[in-house]
């Protein structure tokens, strides 16, 4: 019916201004191009409180259902993917890097690295991975990727990538707290 559409299009819009309008989101390329629902992205919102808070498992399955009420938003699967690879759930993080590789058309090209990040921990593939994210890193300075980055870079052996890395973050966005960087 009309009213369903206008319902519809209604949540769409207020999904868009709702990304729009959250600083976490500002500096993450494509997560204007498919805007969620704005069911969607309230749930996306708390389960991202819940993943910079550290809270995994909460955030896993409130990750999930985000993406439930509205499967066109593959965002919070990445971030659900990410949670379950922090608990060391292997097997978990893998089957939701198989659901996002079957959509992975719809990804935009940041989080398809992210993606691709994930599938490379998973291999035990440290260097590629540290490739794949020095390019998330370079697409989105004011993600979690610089970080994540760092890290990785400092695992696998390459200190002075990782001091490079780190002095080129903003001091500010991050004293802001680094777990409010997505």
């Amino acid at each position: 019916s009309m009213q369903r559409g206008v319902r519809l299009l209604r949540d769409r819009v207020m999904g868009m201004l709702a990304v729009r309008a959250d600083e976490r989101l500002r500096d993450v390329p494509g997560m204007l191009e498919r805007p969620p629902t704005y069911e969607a992205y309230r749930a996306f919102d708390r389960g991202i409180r819940l993943y910079n808070a550290q809270d995994y498992a909460e955030a896993g399955a409130v990750l999930r259902e985000a993406w439930r009420l509205d499967t066109t938003f593959l965002v919070p699967l990445v971030y659900a993917a990410t949670a379950a690879w922090n608990r060391d759930q292997h097997a978990s993080t893998d089957s939701l890097v198989k659901m996002l590789r079957a959509r992975q058309a719809s990804l935009s090209e940041y989080f398809d690295l992210n993606v691709a990040y994930l599938e490379n921990l998973l291999a035990g593939e440290g260097d590629r991975a540290l490739q794949v994210v020095r390019q998330a890193a370079a697409l989105a300075p004011g993600s979690r990727a610089p970080y994540n980055a760092a890290r990785l870079a400092l695992l696998t052996n390459h200190p002075a990538e990782a001091l490079t890395l780190l002095a080129g973050m903003d001091p500010d966005f991050h004293r802001r707290d680094l777990a409010d960087a997505i």
